[in-house]
């Protein structure tokens, strides 16, 4: 079964992607978003968006904030 391509930025089917839309948001202080790695396989998951939709974030899929390799 062949899956549809999926966009590089958001991960979602290409026929779904909004990236064109997305304007990042700034603001003052840094987000870390720390993402079940069972979500992160999700169609429906909008953590992507989220992040590319923010400035100054940081997006890592993860089981708990100790398992992050973190600067």
């Amino acid at each position: 079964m062949n899956q549809a391509p999926q966009c590089s930025r958001c991960w979602k089917d290409l026929s779904l992607c909004i990236c064109s839309e997305i304007q990042a948001i700034p603001h003052q202080i840094q987000v870390l978003i720390l993402q079940h790695p069972g979500e992160a396989k999700s169609p429906l998951t909008t953590t992507r968006l989220v992040a590319l939709g923010l400035q100054n974030v940081v997006h890592r899929v993860g089981l708990s904030w100790g398992s992050l390799n973190l600067p």
